[in-house]
């Protein structure tokens, strides 16, 4: 678009001369045809037309429909350009001078400004087209940049010679500008600094970025960058998963407000270190730990959950060789020595976590094995033997019996054969027997078994008994073996003919008589009905009794 310029003069008579010039160059716009055509709608998409167009659409002029009139920076009043880019510059602050010495036309604003021209479009920047580039005539175009949508998308305002102001979309595939002139571009200030809390990327652990304060008040966006790529996602919070490790981590803050540019700012954290993974819980070994039983391990967990792991058993805390297996059978070289196990959690991304077990008691031996029961045989009564039969055990041959009878839990001394003969001392006490199976290369099996109840005694009667004629005085003495006699306590049955009598013993003596007896044999049974340790016991025998004298006959 052709805007002629005025170059500074301070002289009346040259002002008087560019008044001549201005006028005469009014004129010809009248008149003449323009030089360089309106930018081409076609390039960009037009978004409004026309100051009250434009202002309907809620895309102002900023004021220039009341100043249009004016010349600013020395440009040409009116509907064009340079003029209106001159109006914003200024309206933004600039003084009413223009920045530079010589042509004023569009295609001419880069090139005199070049040391503030470049490729990077920014709001509040001027757009600038060189001289018949794509949507500009022979003398260039420059326009306002309202708004940068991305690198390749921008939204201008523009007044066009000879035409109408309007705002149009530009993206660079087709009229992007040649350059951007940054005179007074509006930028948001960053007052303080962004920061991220979490430390050094890592896998696995929180990342969360503060936005710092702007000014004026932005608003702020997100975006994580991993190994450079944009990671999904707009939060303050980011977690770098595996696929981060090795890689740098970056976020990126955009902060944006009416009228300014947009402000960006790229905190590089550094590259992301393995993770940490964290015990759920330690494993354990589960089972005895003795020979030929296998044991288990169980338990151990992960956070994150493991998605490999390696396993490695240890005796003594050293490692045996080839057992890396979820079970394991210790055999006769372990015995004696604490078993443990370790298990190594693997995740990609994330370091190595071991967790080992606490060990378990000393390997023991196989036990001997009882396949058939064991049995007590006899009677628990003094003097009469008892038996045990220690059923059968494994393994089935070279198991060896030893035997130990016991009184009250107490060993009796000498009693260590199969069999026992309870003596006075076991009266009233609880006998036992010891049966300790051994063999060679296992535990001894010790089992007790006990005898049913206390060792009783059987009671004897002896009877001592005089007669009278008509009459019979007996005295019965009980006898109990392991008994003290102030023990022998309980009933004595008599029965002498058709008489019975009941009486008590005391300290094992009872005395009792019977009259109105007839003379002849007669049949005496005595039973005695024991007491507590003592069993009861019967005694039948014959008696004389004489017969009463007759009586003399009265003369």
């Amino acid at each position: 678009m052709p805007h002629p310029s005025h170059p500074h003069r301070r002289s009346p008579r040259l002002l008087l001369g560019a008044v001549i010039v201005a006028l005469v160059a009014l004129s010809v716009q009248v008149v003449a045809p323009r030089l360089t055509p309106r930018a081409d709608a076609s390039v960009g998409t037009l978004l409004c037309v026309g100051f009250s167009g434009c202002s309907s659409a809620g895309m102002s002029d900023s004021g220039y429909h009341q100043h249009w009139g004016t010349m600013y920076w020395e440009m040409y009043s009116g509907r064009n350009c340079v003029n209106y880019a001159a109006y914003r510059m200024v309206a933004s602050g600039m003084p009413n001078v223009r920045p530079w010495n010589g042509d004023g036309n569009a295609m001419n604003w880069g090139r005199a400004m070049s040391s503030i021209t470049d490729s990077n479009p920014r709001q509040g920047a001027i757009a600038w087209w060189r001289a018949n580039a794509p949507g500009a005539g022979s003398l260039g175009h420059v326009a306002y940049v309202e708004r940068v949508i991305s690198p390749t998308d921008i939204i201008v305002s523009e007044s066009n010679w000879g035409s109408d102001f309007d705002w149009r979309e530009i993206t660079t595939s087709g009229g992007w500008p040649s350059g951007f002139i940054h005179f007074r571009d509006k930028f948001i200030k960053n007052l303080a600094a962004p920061t991220v809390a979490g430390g050094t990327p890592t896998v696995g652990r929180a990342l969360t970025v503060t936005g710092g304060t702007w000014s004026p008040r932005a608003t702020l966006s997100y975006q994580w960058l991993v190994g450079g790529a944009v990671h999904p996602g707009n939060s303050r919070r980011f977690v770098p998963a595996a696929f981060a490790y090795h890689q740098p981590v970056s976020v990126r803050i955009t902060a944006t407000a009416p009228g300014y540019s947009t402000a960006v700012r790229t905190l590089n954290l550094g590259t992301t270190a393995a993770g940490t993974m964290t015990p759920l819980a330690q494993p354990a070994v589960v089972g005895a730990a003795i020979v030929g039983q296998p044991l288990q391990v169980s338990g151990d967990q992960f956070s994150p959950a493991a998605s490999g792991r390696k396993i490695q058993w240890y005796a003594d805390g050293t490692p045996l060789g080839g057992v890396t297996g979820r079970t394991y059978t210790p055999g006769y070289n372990v015995v004696g020595k604490a078993i443990t196990v370790s298990v190594t959690g693997a995740r990609s991304g994330y370091n190595n976590l071991t967790l080992t077990s606490a060990p378990t008691a000393a390997v023991l031996e196989p036990m001997v094995t009882q396949i058939q029961a064991a049995a007590i045989n006899g009677d628990a009564i003094r003097g009469s033997k008892l038996t045990v039969d220690p059923g059968t055990f494994a393994p089935y041959k070279g198991v060896n019996v030893v035997y130990q009878w016991m009184r009250d839990n107490q060993a009796i001394l000498g009693a260590t054969g199969a069999s026992y003969r309870p003596t006075n001392d076991d009266v009233g006490h609880i006998l036992s027997v010891q049966v300790d199976a051994s063999a060679d290369k296992f535990r001894d099996l010790v089992t007790t078994y006990r005898v049913p109840a206390p060792i009783t005694t059987q009671s004897s009667i002896r009877l001592l008994h005089t007669t009278t004629p008509g009459r019979a005085r007996i005295a019965v003495t009980i006898g109990a073996p392991g008994m003290a006699r102030t023990d022998v306590v309980g009933t004595l049955t008599v029965q002498l003919g058709n008489q019975v009598h009941q009486v008590q013993v005391q300290h094992g003596y009872a005395v009792f008589s019977f009259g109105n007896i007839g003379g002849g044999r007669r049949t005496l049974v005595v039973t005695y009905s024991g007491s507590g340790y003592i069993l009861g016991s019967k005694k039948v025998t014959a008696m004389w009794v004489r017969l009463k004298p007759k009586a003399a006959a009265k003369k």
